[in-house]
Order: structure tokens, then sequence, then C-alpha cells
């Protein structure tokens, strides 16, 4: 999974790279930096606590400080700085609410991201209107890309096209980035909140978390956790922020989280809602999913009440299910499975 953090100059783009950030090494190009982020999950430490085990892994991203929007951008890079962008799955935008208008600085960047995409989509017009009368094409596929590029030339997002799945799917594969999942990061300082960007956002449906970055790293330095909840409730933030940001990201990705956990490791796992205990295995090993015979599952809630899987099997909390059945969220799993010969 990677994640770029992409903001106008001077936004708190980078403090919220160094926030968030482990392993943060100098990036080339368009990335200022490059590092992993770790997503926690609530309940995980209390697993291995449980269960003794030896080291915890939660999921993790690869997240990128992105300067083609900011300090790097103008409208002649923009096919340099959408070709860089291939193959990320989420942007974070961060908006500046301490030192200008939101609302503005969050336009700006918008307007950006559209610029960006209408260069790369009348690229694929041109080629595509090419094949389709050379009979190479599919026509479906370039009323799309038409429409796509008569909304962008309006200054409009991707996301407001009006299109099924299906076709929204084949755009999706160009990775336009006005159709890539978007957190908006209000960087308020220390002022009050931004009432009239949340609305914005609201009305687009983006969704967003807001705080204060320079306090949330001065926060963060701070040993003491008594210290941290004192200056937290002193300026408002109320919310543990990584905590909140991990848990609208999984929303917005529309993902979920599952564990695994023995004496060696307990793990966090992050899949689609609605996934199949079969693909719960794949995403562990694909000898699990191959050789998959059946699966125990249990509400990690309900284990950690329990102790045990066989104090939560003597309480009837413990289900064995076949490979399609579908997983709830936060479900401790344990994979049944034939090894490979």
């Amino acid at each position: 999974m990677k994640a770029a953090i992409i903001g106008t100059a001077f936004s708190g783009k980078s403090t919220l790279f160094r926030l968030l950030a482990e392993h943060a090494a100098p990036g080339r190009d368009f990335f200022a930096a490059v590092g992993q982020m770790t997503l926690p999950v609530p309940g995980l430490e209390d697993l291995a606590r449980v269960m003794g085990s030896a080291r915890v892994t939660p999921p993790r991203a690869d997240l990128y400080d992105f300067e083609g929007f900011g300090k790097l951008w103008s409208e002649e890079r923009a096919g340099r700085i959408f070709n860089s962008l291939a193959g990320f799955g989420l942007l974070l935008q961060v908006v500046n609410a301490f030192a200008r208008d939101p609302v503005a600085d969050f336009e700006d960047l918008d307007l950006r991201l559209v610029i960006t995409d209408l260069e790369s989509a009348e690229r694929h017009w041109q080629r595509l209107r090419k094949e389709i009368q050379a009979g190479k094409a599919d026509r479906r596929l370039g009323e799309l890309m038409e429409q796509a590029v008569a909304l962008l030339e309006d200054n409009r997002p991707l996301r407001l096209l009006d299109l099924k799945e299906d076709d929204l799917k084949r755009l999706r594969g160009y990775g336009f980035l006005t159709l890539l999942p978007r957190i908006v990061v209000i960087n308020r300082g220390e002022e009050a909140p931004a009432p009239a960007l949340e609305n914005l956002l609201r009305e687009k449906g983006l969704p967003f978390v807001e705080t204060a970055l320079e306090l949330e790293e001065e926060i963060q330095a701070l040993e003491d956790p008594a210290e941290r909840a004192e200056l937290r409730r002193a300026y408002g933030l109320e919310t543990d922020f990584r905590h909140h940001l991990a848990e609208v990201w999984l929303e917005t990705l529309h993902l979920m989280p599952f564990f695994t956990a023995n004496e060696q490791e307990a793990r966090a796992w992050l899949i689609r809602r609605g996934a199949t205990a079969l693909e719960a295995a794949a995403e562990i090993h694909q000898d699990m999913a191959r050789g998959f015979i059946r699966a125990e599952v249990v509400p990690l809630e309900r284990f950690l009440e329990a102790g045990s899987w066989n104090a939560a099997r003597q309480k009837g909390w413990v289900r064995t299910v076949g490979r399609d059945h579908p997983l709830e969220p936060r479900s401790l799993v344990l994979i049944r499975f034939q090894p490979p010969r």
C-alpha cells in the first residue's frame, strides 16, 4: 500500500510526514522523503499480551512526501507529476488552515490535480481515437475518455462523473489522480477549526481529519503520557490523531482488520470489507489458501475476555467456518490447512 502526502507550499505536508513516518530516507525527483507508516489497530497489544507473543506486527504502509503540487509545481511538469504518482493507492492532502484561507488552499490543489489529469487524459484520448478508427480499441472506452476530458476541461474532478462501477473501474485503470481515494488533513495551527472547509468537504463527500500538526509534533516528542494528555486537553486535541487517521484511512479504502496470533507473533492484517475466510488465508500466505480446510474465528474482544482459545471454545464464542464465509471485522482467525507436499 502506497500513500502520497500532497499539499501546497508551506501547508505542513512535511510536518505530517515527520509525524507519521518511520525509517525515513531522502527521496528523489518529486519526492522529498520516503518512509513507512504504522497503522495502529486497537487491541493488538492486548492480544500479544494474552498470547505471550514475542513480537507485535501492525499493518504498515509506504509513505511518500510529495513536492509535485507544492514547491515543484508547474503546469509544464504535469505529465511528469502524473507519472510519478503511478501505482499509489491513497492521497493525503494537507490543507493550510493557519496562514491562509483554507478553502482557497484546498481548491488551489484540487485544480492542480485536475490540470495534471487533463494532460494525461488528452494524451490517452488522442491515442484512443486513432485506435478506434483502426478498429483496435473499444468505442465505449473512447466515449468514457471523451467524457473525462470534457469534465476536466471544465476544471472539474473526475470523481464527479456519474458512471456505473464497471465504467469507473476502466477509468481508474489509467491512474487518474482525481479518482484516487483522498483524505484531507486540515492543519489549523492553534486556531479554531475551519467550518467553511469542513462543510465544503462534506458536500464533496471527501473524508477529513483536523488537527494542529506542529502541536502534534510537540506532543509526540513528550515522553510522559500524562504530559501528552494535558497538552492535548489544553489545545482541544482530545482525539489521538494517529488512531483517528488510521480509522479514517481504513474506512476510506473499505478495509477491515483481522488478527492472527501465536507465541511467536501477534499480527493485524488488512483486507477488504466482506472478504472471505479463504481470502484471509491468502493474505497470510498462498500455501494456506491452496491447502485451506477450515477456519476458526472469534471476535477479538470475546477472545480477550476469555483469555485463550480453549476458554473461548468452552464459552461457545468460536465458530468453525468454510472457505466462502465472510469475515466480520476484528476477527481473530486460526486457519486449518494442508501444507503443500
